[in-house]
């Protein structure tokens, strides 16, 4: 409705829904890219030739288009591949946990953490895989883990 995306924006934020979104929007334009530079490589190699097989050229082609679809679809997945995530990941989003509020980048998880543990040197970077084991280490699991949602390339706000 009318204002709800305020209200639902870090829930859509981490959604798989805009992550598939990001993904078909980056892949169309992968898509484009490579087609139109295929295109163009195509018709200067075979300007001057003019009298290929229909069955060749017909083959080249499927294998071009196949290729072109399987290398946008790759580059498009990689923002959402854990091995990634701290190239990809912008934040993370707790809805149930007051110590952040609203989406939390590194340099946020980074000042709670050296301001409870102490020993975190400035400057340093550190894997989200780190953030999240040392941001559960501050909490007892009477409650269960601290749980967030990545906010990652897709939904980078922007």
């Amino acid at each position: 409705g009318r204002g709800g995306y305020c209200q639902g924006q870090l829930t859509w934020l981490t959604s798989d829904s805009c992550a598939a979104l990001g993904i078909i929007n980056n892949m169309g334009a992968n898509i484009s890219l490579f087609s139109m530079t295929y295109l163009s490589i195509f018709r200067v190699l075979t300007v001057q030739v003019w009298n290929l097989e229909m069955k060749l050229m017909k083959l080249k082609v499927a294998a071009a288009v196949s290729l072109i679809v399987v290398t946008s679809a790759t580059i498009a997945c990689f923002p959402i591949v854990e091995f990634f995530e701290d190239f990809f990941v912008n934040g993370i989003a707790y809805t149930d946990m007051s110590l952040f509020i609203g989406p939390a980048d590194k340099t946020r998880h980074l000042a709670v953490l050296r301001s409870y543990f102490g020993k975190i040197k400035e400057g340093r970077d550190i894997e989200w895989k780190e953030i999240r084991k040392l941001l559960n280490m501050m909490f007892t699991d009477e409650y269960g883990k601290v749980q967030g949602r990545k906010i990652h390339f897709y939904g980078n706000e922007g």
